[in-house]
């Protein structure tokens, strides 16, 4: 917007502010091209202009004015809250349903189209986004608006002002999206640099702060206190980055001594100061502003993994101490540019410079000839500001001396968070509050105001229309109201603690003051931010692992490097920070130099006793917790994060109400699968059930293998301590040892050394295979051992597979250690021990491999130790492969065990339909549900049952009860959900064999709006348009004919239909 265009655009405005009169004298008008201006108003409309200049917030300050009827009408439209920021406009519809929100979100996208037309304005439908916030991702499917005519569908993202949402708002995406805008940045940054070259530090960080985190911090104040800490990472990786290019640090660096030499804090410190920045600004609006009321505003939270900055604002607030400190409302409305501030003069200096480090009586001496140049006949006031290292416990003095000598004196608490800057303007400001009180003849008199803060001067000296803060502001109110009639001000600036009598009485003021109530005075959101910061950053430090850097730094931020040679700086850097990348300490420590003078110290986390293979993690037992605790997450992530839930049958202990029962019956059961394994010679496919009985009392003598059980285990991880305490140290050193002589060994060629250390590398010591053995026995079992969470089975064969793997560590390092400690004919005989042993079980493992050859051998085998479960599961197979009365007596036999079990009256159901045995079939369905209620596939079979023995009506009332079943907690809720809608098809069916096809249609379309996703469609869309087809809507019956068809192209009962209606209608006989 120019300069001379603006004069005219501003007109309305002023006579707004002023008051002015609309007619205009002909003459003497500025023409513009909106409108023209009066002569009068042409100072003020050029002070105006100057002040808001190109760039400026008028231009979207005047469109919002502009657009003021389109947000009364998207207002209108109700469940709809609108944000306007100059020509992008956004709205947020929310409804009960997703076709309620929907539709809400057409009336608005109707009323905008509507007010462009208004406008004479054209809409740009592809570039509008609809994004549907929901947990459920089917919810936006198929969601879509019209935008003046074209068709806008739901995206995975809308991009909003330079912010990306997703469907959650978990804003990842849009933390991909600032990392892959980084990248390239911190490429450009390290570009400037290198390790001997490059910019100096201070350069570097002027770039990193403005050009690198300016791009991650981009309107971060609403987005990142919503970030998971996973996408939170991927910002501080790049920060990482960014500060290893300032320092030259490697990257074995710790994040924290990496940080904190490059001047940077981390982005999650980054984030509860920027939300406690935004929390602070909406508290100090008024009352009924929208951030207020959203801030103020105790909504419960709808995501379970995404917070707000409102939530994480209130927090570190309260870290920082400060969240019940009140704020100063913001200043809302300024002083007009143009206002007369000529009679107020400031003078920040006493003539010559004089240096903070003078002598005080220099300075009291230039400071007092000075003064003395100023008006005698004034009104003198002496105003000092305390606040407690300069940024708490604030106190604001003065002293006001009137020309006849009278003495007036001021304390008043600047508020518990307060800079020294601040509460100088406090004190300025209660002065002149109380000067205006006086009374007496001093309108004549000048009035002299000596304060010790240049940085409080500085600001009033800036103008009056220039104060973006309300104590500015206030400052400048009281003096123009000093100055309205003709009053001179003097703004003098004076040095601290000095001597001058009216400033060292002005600073006792302030001191005296500072111990005065604080809790009712308010805090501006500068201050506010700055103590949160500052929380922030020391819980950071505190925070930082002992190391090297915080035994030197302590809890403080290292001092920025200034050293002209770049190589110089790094080398700084990386000592204090511990990882001097030329040292031959460091290089040994990551295992690229090993030394011969090596102390081999006996810390397993010192890098030189790593892997030599995997040099990341520690080797053995260390390996395998950090692997086995990897896959434990992998697997309870697939779970959904929580166990499944399992019937009483399948863990008879987890079911029982006695913790006595449940803790002596789980305390026993590892030992009975460390009995599986030394002598495996009763096995079973399945476990549970009654297989083994419940511990119900301490003297039940199974308790003794219990007791043995854990006595060996404690013996064993005693004798392993004992041993790593004393072998460990002395282990790394032969290892290291055997490497370097390997590495001297006089006439070997290099290959021969590489392999002589190889060898060397590769030694095994017992210790070393009783640890293994003994992680593997256990740690791979404790999953299955209803330690963390109840599992669906008692014992089972298949858990011990990998702990069988380190059992035969444990007998191999027995029989090894053995064999040391006996003579010749003892070790023969533990020779013959070791071998019969070793034919016992492989002559168990061939046997066992016979029975599971067949599903019928394996579980004719495990009738003897679990014979209901190993009865139902033979019946089954010996009923498919048509046997049907040796499986009628299998089933029989397993109810004669356990007569509570549905699976088995469901399939005994199953066998008596295939014969038609319908009565028997339904008594068996009866008893299925008498036992588990909520057995979908028991109700919709008894359905079909009843259908078939001509029972409709009743088999009708079966399917409509069998499709409201509910399914939450149920182990397998897909096959419940699928089934659900099974009975409604065969529902519509039986309404359709009846020739009820319109109640048939109704059933259809109510199991087709209840159908879950993983269903398969394709019956249920071809029995709908056969329905439709037998009551002559053909054009319905083709759309569905066709739906089936696309669900499965290779659906051959919808191809016969379709192919009817084809041949039916006659007159586009090439469609077929």
């Amino acid at each position: 917007m120019n300069r001379r265009a603006a004069l005219g655009r501003v007109t309305k405005i002023l006579r707004k502010m002023e008051g002015a009169v609309t007619d205009t004298c002909p003459g003497q008008a500025i023409n513009g091209d909106r409108g023209q201006l009066v002569a009068e108003d042409r100072a003020k409309a050029e002070a105006f202009v100057r002040t808001y200049a190109n760039g400026s917030v008028l231009a979207p300050t005047l469109f919002t004015l502009w657009s003021a009827d389109l947000v009364a009408a998207l207002k209108r439209i109700p469940g709809t809250s609108v944000f306007l920021y100059a020509d992008d406009t956004a709205t947020l519809c929310s409804g009960g349903t997703i076709a309620e929100a929907r539709d809400r979100a057409q009336q608005a996208a109707d009323a905008i189209a509507k007010w462009a037309r208004d406008w004479k304005m054209r809409l740009a439908g592809s570039k509008t986004q609809v994004l549907a916030l929901s947990q459920h991702y089917v919810d936006a499917r198929d969601l879509y608006i019209h935008v003046d005519g074209a068709r806008v569908d739901a995206g995975r993202h809308l991009h909003l002002l330079g912010v990306t949402l997703d469907r959650q708002l978990h804003m990842g995406e849009h933390c991909a999206r600032v990392r892959k805008k980084t990248k390239p940045r911190i490429a450009q940054l390290r570009k400037m640099t290198g390790r001997s070259w490059g910019l100096r530090e201070p350069q570097l960080r002027v770039v990193a702060n403005g050009y690198i985190r300016g791009a991650l911090e981009y309107a971060a104040a609403a987005w990142l206190p919503a970030a998971s800490e996973s996408h939170v990472e991927l910002l501080e990786i790049e920060m990482r980055a960014a500060a290893r290019v300032i320092t030259g640090c490697p990257v074995s660096t710790p994040r924290d001594p990496l940080l904190a030499e490059a001047g940077l804090v981390p982005v999650r410190a980054r984030r509860d100061l920027l939300a406690a920045r935004l929390s602070c600004l909406a508290a100090s609006q008024r009352s009924g502003d929208p951030l207020r009321a959203v801030a103020e505003a105790t909504a419960p939270r709808r995501l379970r993994t995404t917070t707000g900055w409102r939530d994480t604002g209130a927090r570190a607030l309260v870290s920082a101490g400060v969240r019940d400190v009140p704020v100063e409302e913001r200043l809302h409305v300024t002083i007009p540019p143009w206002i007369d501030d000529t009679r107020v003069q400031f003078r920040l200096d006493i003539g010559n410079h004089i240096s903070r480090t003078a002598p005080p009586d220099v300075r009291r001496e230039r400071a007092e000839e000075h003064l003395a140049t100023l008006p005698d006949d004034a009104v003198w006031v002496w105003s000092d500001g305390s606040a407690e290292g300069g940024v708490s416990a604030g106190g604001s003095g003065a002293l006001i001396i009137l020309p006849s000598g009278e003495e007036h004196e001021l304390r008043a608490p600047a508020g518990r968070i307060c800079s020294s800057t601040r509460a100088e303007l406090v004190a300025i400001r209660g002065a002149l509050e109380m000067l205006l009180r006086l009374e007496g003849g001093l309108a004549e008199s000048p009035v002299i105001v000596c304060a010790d803060s240049q940085a409080a001067l500085a600001t009033l000296a800036s103008g009056a229309g220039s104060q973006a803060t309300a104590l500015g502001a206030a400052v400048w109110r009281l003096l123009l109201a000093l100055t309205d009639g003709g009053r001179r001000v003097f703004m003098q600036w004076i040095p601290a603690h000095c001597g001058i009598p009216g400033n060292e009485r002005a600073d006792v003021l302030a001191k005296e003051a500072s111990s005065l109530s604080q809790d009712a005075v308010p805090t501006d959101v500068r201050s506010m931010v700055k103590a949160v910061g500052r929380s922030a950053t020391k819980a950071w430090r505190r925070s930082w692992p002992d190391s090297f850097f915080k035994t030197i730094m302590g809890d403080r931020m290292p001092m920025p490097v200034l050293l002209e040679s770049r190589d110089e700086a790094v080398n700084v850097h990386q000592l204090r920070a511990g990882h001097w990348s030329r040292s031959q300490s460091y290089l040994h420590r990551i295992g690229r130099r090993p030394e011969r003078d090596c102390p081999q110290c006996s810390d397993l986390a010192c890098p030189a006793a790593r892997c030599l293979r995997y040099r990341r993690v520690l080797e053995g037992p260390a390996l395998l917790v950090a692997m086995s605790a990897v896959l434990l997450s992998v697997r309870l992530l697939v779970m959904g994060s929580r166990p499944p839930e399992f019937s009483p049958s399948d863990n008879p202990a987890a079911d029982s109400d006695s913790l006595l029962v449940r803790t002596l019956t789980f305390l026993h059961l590892p030992a009975v699968s460390l009995g599986l394994l030394l002598c495996p010679s009763t096995l079973s496919f399945d476990w549970s059930m009654d297989a083994i009985p419940l511990l119900t009392s301490l003297s039940d003598p199974r308790n003794l293998l219990t007791l043995a059980l854990y006595a060996g285990a404690a013996a064993l991880a005693a004798a392993v301590l004992r041993q790593m305490h004393t072998d460990r140290r002395a282990y790394y050193v032969e290892r290291v040892r055997s490497y370097l002589r390997a590495q001297d060994a006089a006439g070997c060629s290099d290959a021969e050394s590489e392999s002589s250390a190889a060898s060397a590398e590769s030694g095994f010591s017992q210790l070393d295979a009783v640890i293994l053995g003994a992680a593997l026995l256990v740690i791979p079992f404790l999953p299955a051992s209803n330690l963390f969470f109840y599992v669906g089975f008692v014992v089972a064969e298949r858990v011990l597979y990998i702990p069988s793997m380190g059992y035969c560590l444990l007998v191999a390092a027995g029989f090894g250690a053995l064999r040391t400690r006996l003579r010749r004919r003892g070790r023969a005989a533990a020779g013959v021990a070791a071998v019969a042993l070793l034919l016992a079980m492989a002559g168990r493992t061939y046997l066992r491999n016979l029975d599971w050859r067949t599903e019928e051998r394996l579980y004719r085998s495990g009738i003897a130790v679990n014979p209901p479960k190993a009865y139902g599961n033979l019946a089954n197979i010996l009923s498919s492969n048509g046997m049907k009365e040796e499986a009628e007596r299998a089933y029989k036999m397993a109810l004669s065990y356990r007569s509570n079990m549905a699976d088995v009256h469901y399939n005994l159901g199953i066998l008596y339909q295939e014969q038609k045995l319908y009565d028997k079939a339904l008594q068996s369905y009866d008893k299925a549900i008498q036992y588990r209620p909520r057995m979908a596939m028991a109700h919709l079979n008894k359905g079909l049952a009843l259908g078939l023995s001509g029972q409709k009506e009743a088999a009708a009332a079966v399917y409509r009860h069998c499709s409201t079943l509910d399914g939450a907690g149920l182990k397998d809720p897909r096959t419940h959900e699928a089934t659900k809608i099974s009975a409604l098809f065969n529902l519509g069916r039986l309404y359709a064999d009846e020739g009820s096809f319109q109640e048939a249609i109704a059933v259809y379309q109510e199991a087709i709006e209840r159908m879950p996703p993983h269903y398969q469609p394709q019956s249920l869309y071809n029995m709908l348009g056969e329905a439709f087809f037998k009551l002559g809507n053909l054009s319905e019956a083709e759309s569905w004919y066709q739906a089936a068809l696309r669900a499965k192209p290779d659906h051959v009962p919808a191809h016969l239909t379709y192919g009817k209606l084809l041949a039916k209608v006659v007159s586009v006989p090439e469609r077929f």
